[in-house]
């Protein structure tokens, strides 16, 4: 669907009045690369390589940052993608699945759920660093993260949960 999407981006951007010359930077949601940490990521051959032939999980997100990088790529200007639907910051022990050879995965709506816990952390007045949380995401799917520090070190992966509302 890149060409698809990418022609809704344009019309979008020629609806809101803007060129592509105007912009300074690109951002993106990030799709599911291996070994993707939170926060930004620079978008890059190696990155684009990656969402095509080997994402940690087909998703729809996966479009965006190639997007992105076109876009980038075609106005010599920097692309990232900013917490991708997977983060690989597990803590050894929340890989552990019981069968040996077989990790847990950090598949969970990463995105959302930093965002809540940067919010919560506002709240109290305090930095995402110096607080833990567990965030409840339930939406389009459902899951749960444990962040702490500001990193994603444990999750409930939606398919490993409840059903969400839309998916029942």
């Amino acid at each position: 669907q890149f060409d698809f999407r990418y022609n809704i981006v344009m019309k979008c951007m020629e609806e809101a009045g803007y060129t592509l010359d105007r912009l300074d930077c690109v951002i993106s949601r990030g799709g599911a690369p291996p070994n993707a940490l939170t926060g930004a990521t620079v978008i890059d051959e190696n990155l684009v390589t990656a969402l095509r032939e080997r994402p940690t999980e087909p998703h729809p997100a996966a479009v965006g940052p190639l997007i992105a990088y076109k876009i980038s790529q075609e106005q010599g200007i920097p692309a990232w993608i900013y917490d991708p639907v997977s983060a690989d910051e597990l803590v050894p022990l929340a890989r552990v699945f019981g069968v040996k050879g077989i990790e847990h995965d950090s598949m969970c709506h990463v995105l959302n759920s930093h965002a809540m816990a940067i919010a919560q952390a506002k709240d109290f007045g305090k930095k995402v660093e110096d607080c833990t949380f567990i965030v409840a995401h339930f939406g389009g799917g459902n899951s749960t993260a444990c962040w702490r520090k500001g990193r994603l070190v444990d999750v409930v992966a939606g398919d490993a949960g409840t059903f969400s509302s839309e998916r029942c």
